[in-house]
C-alpha cells in the first residue's frame, strides 16, 4: 500500500525528550525533539549547513516502549504524518481601559506525529538516569 499524501520520513538525533504523560482517556503521549542536518545551497552556489528542529510526538503503545528506549543522543528515524498545532497566547496590556486589556496571540508550529521510530543507536543512561 502507498503511502498517504501526508506521509513524512527523515533521520536526526534526539536532543531533547519530555516526560511520558497521559492524557484523560489513559493514552499514552511521549513528546521530543529531533535536530536533522542537511546540506543546503545558496544563491551564490556555496554549501550551507541547514539544522532542523522537529518536534515529534507519540502515543499508546509506541510512546510507552520508546519512553523506556529513547534517550538524548540517539539516532532515529522518524515516519508519520504532519499535524499542526494552535496555541492561545493572552497578553495583558497597562492601562485603564478594560476593553483593551488583553492581546491575544496565536502560534501555529507543525509537529510529525510518529506512526514508527527505529532506534538506529541507543545511548546509555549514564549515572542515575537510569530508570
Amino acid at each position: 500500500m502507498p503511502p498517504e499524501l501526508n506521509y513524512v520520513s527523515f533521520t536526526g538525533k534526539v536532543t531533547k525528550k519530555k516526560h511520558l504523560s497521559w492524557t484523560q482517556l489513559n493514552i499514552y503521549e511521549l513528546s521530543f525533539e529531533v535536530t536533522n542536518t542537511m546540506t543546503g545551497f545558496s544563491y551564490d552556489g556555496t554549501d550551507n549547513l541547514v539544522l532542523s528542529i522537529i518536534s515529534v510526538e507519540t502515543w499508546g503503545r509506541l510512546a510507552e516502549n520508546l519512553d523506556r528506549i529513547i534517550s538524548v543522543g540517539s539516532i532515529v528515524i522518524v515516519e508519520g504524518t504532519l499535524a499542526s498545532r494552535t496555541r492561545r497566547v493572552k497578553k495583558h496590556l497597562p492601562g485603564d481601559d478594560p476593553e483593551r486589556k488583553t492581546l491575544t496571540n496565536l502560534y501555529h508550529t507543525l509537529v510529525v506525529k510518529a506512526s514508527n521510530v527505529t532506534i538506529l543507536n541507543s545511548q546509555e543512561p549514564k549515572g542515575n538516569e537510569r530508570k
